[in-house]
Order: structure tokens, then C-alpha cells, then sequence
């Protein structure tokens, strides 16, 4: 019997791992594993064990280790310094609170009832931790407009309702109010505290009572949390100063002594500091940096390193690598970030990290002296999500290929020589169904939209029985991914896999503008965007329709974000898609300048603000060739998108039905920016059914 094909609803069976952490002892991974919840419509996470050493059959023991009840999730467990603990983030209680469970049995039992917490790190011992709370730093005298600007009526009873019927209204005094997936910020900043945990079996809670603030009491954004080898400092990245709103992208490298005292800048020079990593004797820290430019240009993500004494500058590593130094992929089963993590080796002459290059995502082994760059996982297995075992000779990783979407997967560094890579072990199968499910492999190549252009990696994903010879010719759907400084990988992607299963084939790339291969291919002047993207675009198209066996008259195209962007402004200037599918997009950067959460912070890149760059704003706006669009274009976008506000498809859809064209919005009520990757999974369900529908109906059932 043949393998059957995956479907919109096999959402709801997919199971993910994510956070794996390893014990002090190197023996056990524990990580945590997620699943749609049909009946709630949320989702379930609880925190699964991984015997390393202790295989059973091909792969190592994996077994349930937290049970949480129905609708709460158990999340970034983490090994107390002894090794005796696993604490984690869990919202049993309503929000998310610091949980404790020991690793020789018991049950798990809560540690803190403290509003806002979002993040910790053990400090050295089994019983202090430092944390990271979101706080209300508004003045205490009202001046930032939220005084109670009520009169009083002289009755009680008024005056009451007058205050529980105008409660929700909101004043909005700062630059930055509100952010994506956040909400609204209501002056409300994460800050670094010391917490001293009440003992394991013990009744107490710890409270705000027990935080002691290291972060300082001004108005600032102060995160993640790193504590020194000896627990005596930790280094936090912030934003602080007056002007910090204006700079969202900026993040200074800090640092502060465990028991509070001075707070000593080490990097504070305006470009943006990430995941700081003590060396292991405490005397170095290693960090990401990325620099800007005063055009709004952005620069490689690079490793340096700094004396964590503040003794001389801090110096750069990797800047003559010309690859960025982060996991920059995109996938459609995790949201999209960023994402690198650092890590000495144990005799500190080697600093690992992540690096996108040329479609895949790597393991790279960074000289700390000489700052020589060499991949130490294998091409086609994209990796992130890393964790290390304390003397830095294991790790583990999520990964995922073109039939996986992520799994746990040990590499080994210890004896790898010179010029070679990690071996590398599968741990994990959380998706054993997907054994029995029909998935296709992906065919990569490279074009050029001209003979003088750069080289653009792409993939084609074929639906089942077609091959360049087909006498059948498949449909063709373009896609184009967000960001856009990120890439596509061969990784799974669910959405091409429901449209392979329906007849579709997908070609994606990493046009212009993408992470992956140079600072050159990605830092392109922003002012020209839907040019040489565009021109990568259609080259893509032309070069997956001449692999064969496809339909060049049956071609659609579809994105979210920069890729919804993409794909209004490809139906503006060619009739060559006879259907489009745009997601959260960008249709006009004009109003985006004053709606999106942070759109104000690209000006630069743009020429200016709209006032004085007018021209520039409108000619990249999709929105100014809706006359030229005829393609029936589905826009699908969510109610609570501050990255891309809703106004943006709302405006192309009037556009659009004033000019009697083809168009439908969906609105997605409650959901934000990410409602494709970690929205509500019925959402997410029937948003994969309207995609193949508009498809359907205008590439396969029109005439």
C-alpha cells in the first residue's frame, strides 16, 4: 500500500522540539516538546528527557518528563548549577512562573509568583537565580500624561462609573507604544533582578518583595541575562539613555556584580550587541555585533570579543568572514529570528557559533585568536536552537532536512580534524507518522537574472509523479520568503509540502536582499527595492519552469511580509501570475512609516522620513500600481499585526475593489505577525485551505 499525502489538518499531529539543555554531568539533554491542541485551539508543551549515553535500539531513550495539565505549557528548562534541579518557565498557574522538579524523581512545584517574569539564569548556586521582569517605569508623578485627568462629579456613584467605563481608553506618550506579539508597551521595560529562591518543599513563594534590582531604576531596556563562570557578575545587553526608543535595533553589552553595585559599559558605540558568552575563566566575553550604517545600511553579523574587565576595546573576530554569523533561516514551523548562540571551548581557543551560508545553516568553529572561520556540521542539515555540554565537546541541536521538520541531532567536535566535520547522531523522532506520508525532496540549483548578476540558489519541489519529461505539465507556484535578510534552506517547509501533495510544484530562492552570501547580495540599497529582487524573481520563475515538465502558463506567486510585499508589487509590474497569494505585506510605505512597531527606525535606509523622502516612499509602494494589477490576489492578514498593520492589506484591497478587480481579505481576529508559524492551529488550518483554494481555482478549475 502507497504512502498517503499530508494535508492541511496534519498541522494539528506535528510535534516540535525546542530549548534542549544538557545536565552539568553530560548525560542527560532535557528539551522541550510542543503540540497543537485541537480542543483548545492552543497549544501543549511539556519537557521531555533524552538519555544520551543510554541508547535503546538505534536511538537513545527519550521519555515523558513533565505532565502538565490540560492547556498549560512547560517551557527553556535549564540544570541548576549542582546538577540536582531542572527549573523551567511554566504557566500552570495562569502566567508564566519558575517551576522546580528534582533529577532523581519528585514532582514538580512552583517557586515564584512574580508578575511579568519572562526569563532567568542560575547564579552560581542552587538557590539564587537572576532574572528578567517586565515593569512599569512610568514616573510616579503622571508626567508622562496618564495622571487621572477626571474631575470629580461630587457623586460617588458617578464618579465610580465614569472611571470603570472609561478605563480601557489609552494615552500614548512615547515612541515606541506597542510591538508585535507584545501588544501594547504602556511604558513597560524588562529589567535584570537578583532572586533568591525559597528551598525546594518549602511553602513559600517568592514574590516581587524578594527581587532586588541590578538593572538600575531609570527608564530602559535591559535582557538577557548571562551570569559569569564564578557567579559573581552578570552581563546584560540594554538600551538606556533618553533616546533609547529611537534606537530598536541598537543594544549596548553591560555588566553588573551579582549583589548589585556599578553598572560598567563594555560595548556602547550605537550598533547592536547579541548573546554575550563568558569565556571559562570569567576574563573574556565573546558577543554577535552588528554595526549600522549612517544610510540605514546593515552590516554582517559578526563575533568579537571584550575583556570583561573593560581593560582595552573590544575587537572584532570575524569581520573579515564575509558570511553572517547567525542561524538566519526561515521555516514555517517556528517563527522567524535571528538566532545564534555562542560557546568557548574549555581551553578557550575556540569560540563555536552559527553561520548562514549558502543555504544552510552551520555549526562554525571561530580561531579566538586568529578569528579563521571553518564549518564543522555538514551542508544540507540546517541547524540552530544549540546547546553544549560544559567542557564544549558535545553539542545538541534542533535540525531539519527536506523530510524532517525538526529533530534533536548530537554532534561530536572532540575529534574532529582538521578541515573535517562533527559526526553528527539523529536523538529524537517526535514525528514517526511522517514515515508514512508521501513528502517530496526539493531540487536545487542556481541561476543568474542576467549574465552579469550574482549566482542565486534555488530549489524546485515537485508535486508527486511529475519529472521534466512529464507529458502532464504541473502548476507552478512562486514563493518568496519575509524578512527579507533571511533565507530559504532545504529544510521542511509544511506549506510546500500541502501544496506538493495538491498538485502544486514550488519553486523558492533567495533572491537579493537575502542572508547567506555576502554583505553585497544582502545590503542593497533599500531605496531600490523591486528591482534587482524583482529581476531575481522572475529568474527564478524562467529557470524552474525550464527544468521541465511544468506549466508556464499556470504559474502563481505568493509571500508574507517582505515576501507579501514582493508579491503585490510583481502583480503591479508583470501579467506573467495568473493568481497571488499575499500575506501580512507592506503595500504602502508611506502610512507603514507611522503604523508599523518599529517602521520609523528604517527611515535611513529609505532616504529619510516620508516628509523628505515623498518620492522614494511612493515609488516602492505596491499600493501606487493598483491600476496595473489584473491578478486575482487573495490577501490573508492578522487583526494584531504591529509589524505590518492590517491598514496595509486594507488599503490595496479598496484600491482594488474600486477598480472592480479580483480580490478577497481575510482577516484573522486576535493574532499578529506570526499567525502563520505560531498562531492559533485551527487559523493556521484553515489559512493553508484558502491558499490551496485561490490556487485551485485560478490555476487549476479557470480556463
Amino acid at each position: 500500500m502507497g504512502k498517503r499525502l499530508l494535508t492541511s489538518q496534519d498541522l494539528l499531529k506535528l510535534r516540535l522540539v525546542d530549548a534542549p539543555e544538557w545536565s552539568p554531568d553530560g548525560r542527560i539533554v532535557v528539551a522541550e516538546e510542543t503540540r497543537p491542541d485541537a480542543h483548545s485551539n492552543g497549544y501543549l508543551s511539556r519537557l521531555i528527557r533524552i538519555d544520551v549515553d543510554d541508547p535503546d535500539g538505534p536511538r537513545p531513550r527519550v521519555t515523558p518528563w513533565t505532565s502538565p495539565p490540560a492547556g498549560a505549557r512547560d517551557r527553556r528548562p535549564k540544570f541548576s548549577p549542582s546538577g540536582r534541579f531542572v527549573a523551567f518557565l511554566s504557566n500552570r498557574s495562569g502566567t508564566n512562573q519558575i517551576w522546580v522538579m528534582p533529577v532523581d524523581g519528585g514532582e514538580a512545584q512552583r517557586l515564584t509568583d512574580v508578575p511579568g517574569l519572562r526569563s532567568f539564569a542560575w547564579a552560581g548556586n542552587d538557590e539564587t537565580m537572576v532574572v528578567e521582569v517586565v515593569r512599569d517605569v512610568s514616573p510616579v508623578d503622571g508626567s508622562d500624561g496618564r495622571d487621572d485627568h477626571r474631575g470629580t462629579l461630587g457623586d460617588g456613584n458617578l464618579d465610580a462609573l465614569y472611571k470603570k467605563h472609561t478605563a480601557g481608553i489609552r494615552t500614548v506618550t512615547h515612541l515606541v507604544y506597542k510591538m508585535d506579539a507584545v501588544g501594547f508597551v504602556d511604558d513597560r521595560y524588562p529589567h535584570i533582578f537578583r532572586l533568591k529562591l525559597p528551598a525546594y518543599g518549602s511553602d513559600r513563594l517568592a514574590t516581587q518583595d524578594d527581587l532586588v534590582c541590578l538593572s538600575g531604576d531609570e527608564r530602559s531596556d535591559n535582557r538577557h541575562p548571562v551570569v559569569s563562570p564564578d557567579g559573581r557578575f552578570v552581563a546584560f545587553l540594554a538600551r538606556r539613555g533618553e533616546d533609547f526608543e529611537r534606537k530598536p535595533f541598537g543594544r549596548s553589552l553591560y555588566i553588573v556584580p551579582v549583589d548589585g553595585g556599578d553598572i560598567v559599559p563594555l560595548v556602547d558605540d550605537g550598533g547592536a550587541v547579541d548573546q554575550p558568552t563568558w569565556s571559562p575563566d570569567g576574563k573574556t566575553i565573546a558577543f554577535l555585533y552588528t554595526s549600522f550604517d549612517e544610510d540605514g545600511r546593515v552590516g554582517n553579523v559578526e563575533v568579537w570579543t571584550v575583556p570583561a574587565d573593560g581593560s582595552s576595546p573590544a575587537r572584532p573576530l570575524t569581520n573579515h568572514f564575509d558570511r553572517s554569523m547567525i542561524d538566519a533561516s526561515i521555516a514555517d514551523l517556528r517563527a522567524a529570528g535571528r538566532d545564534g548562540k555562542l560557546q568557548w571551548s574549555a581551553d578557550g581557543k575556540t569560540i563555536y557559533s552559527l553561520c548562514s551560508d549558502w543555504g544552510t545553516t552551520y555549526v562554525s568553529a571561530v580561531d579566538a585568536a586568529t578569528g579563521q572561520v571553518r564549518h564543522v556540521t555538514p551542508a544540507g542539515l540546517t541547524v540552530t536552537g544549540i546547546a553544549w555540554t560544559r567542557d564544549a565537546s558535545r553539542f545538541v541541536a534542533l535540525g531539519t532536512d527536506p523530510s524532517t521538520p525538526v529533530d534533536l541531532w548530537l554532534g561530536d567536535v572532540s575529534q574532529v580534524p582538521a578541515g573535517g566535520t562533527a559526526v553528527m547522531r539523529r536523538l529524537t523522532e517526535v514525528n514517526p507518522w511522517l514515515a508514512d506520508v508521501d513528502l517530496g525532496i526539493p531540487e536545487e540549483f542556481t541561476f543568474r537574472a542576467d549574465p552579469d548578476g550574482p549566482e542565486v540558489q534555488g530549489w524546485l519541489l515537485r508535486p508527486p509523479g511529475n519529472s521534466a519529461r512529464s507529458d502532464t505539465p504541473a502548476p507552478l507556484v512562486v514563493s518568496v520568503h519575509g524578512g527579507p535578510p533571511f533565507m530559504y534552506t532545504a529544510a521542511f517547509m509544511f506549506d510546500f509540502q500541502v501544496l506538493r501533495a495538491q498538485g502544486f510544484a514550488v519553486a523558492y530562492a533567495n533572491p537579493r536582499y537575502s542572508e547567506g552570501y555576502g554583505r553585497a547580495f544582502r545590503d542593497i540599497d533599500r531605496k531600490i527595492m523591486g528591482t534587482v529582487d524583482f529581476d531575481d524573481v522572475m529568474a527564478l520563475t524562467d529557470a524552474a519552469l525550464a527544468r521541465g515538465g511544468l506549466d508556464a502558463q499556470r504559474v502563481g506567486i505568493t509571500g508574507g511580509s517582505y515576501g507579501g510585499f514582493m508579491t503585490n508589487w510583481a502583480i503591479g509590474h508583470t501579467e506573467r501570475f495568473r493568481a497571488a497569494v499575499s500575506e501580512r505585506s507592506v503595500t504602502n510605505w508611506f502610512s507603514m512609516f507611522g503604523t508599523g512597531d518599529n517602521a520609523f527606525a528604517r527611515a535611513d535606509g529609505l532616504g529619510g522620513y516620508p516628509w523628505n523622502a515623498a518620492e522614494t516612499y511612493l515609488r516602492i509602494s505596491p499600493i501606487m500600481y493598483a491600476d496595473k494589477i489584473n491578478t486575482p490576489l487573495l490577501l490573508l492578514h492578522a487583526e494584531r499585526d504591529f509589524r505590518c498593520p492590517i491598514e496595509q492589506a486594507e488599503q490595496l484591497y479598496m484600491a482594488l475593489k474600486v477598480l472592480g478587480r479580483t480580490v478577497q481579505l481575510v482577516r484573522y481576529p486576535d493574532e499578529n505577525h506570526d499567525m502563520s508559524r505560531s498562531g492559533k492551529p485551527w487559523n493556521r488550518v484553515d489559512r493553508m485551505d484558502r491558499i490551496v483554494a485561490w490556487f485551485r481555482r485560478y490555476l487549476v478549475a479557470a480556463d
